[in-house]
């Protein structure tokens, strides 16, 4: 029953609060190429570490500068995606 539930389950969109360095949501990507991938942190320094990562990595991973919790929306990616 695991198996075939964990192979069911393939998510369109992968969102990762609080991205900080990066790697979680870089190794992710490297391992599941199917979901659109979106690091979010509210720290620009934490998502310019993050960027740096997906690029050293080559990871198709897209960062948002966002409070999630301060109640307005985020602002989209400002670079669209490349596959």
């Amino acid at each position: 029953m695991g198996g075939a539930r964990r192979q069911a389950l393939r998510p369109a969109v992968v969102v990762e609060l609080g991205t900080g360095s990066g790697t979680i949501s870089a190794f992710l990507a490297s391992l599941h190429p199917g979901p659109i991938f979106i690091a979010t942190d509210r720290n620009p320094r934490a998502a310019a570490a993050a960027q740096r990562t997906f690029a050293a990595n080559r990871a198709p991973v897209d960062v948002v500068v966002a409070d999630l919790f301060d109640g307005r929306p985020p602002l989209p990616p400002r670079t669209p995606r490349t596959n």
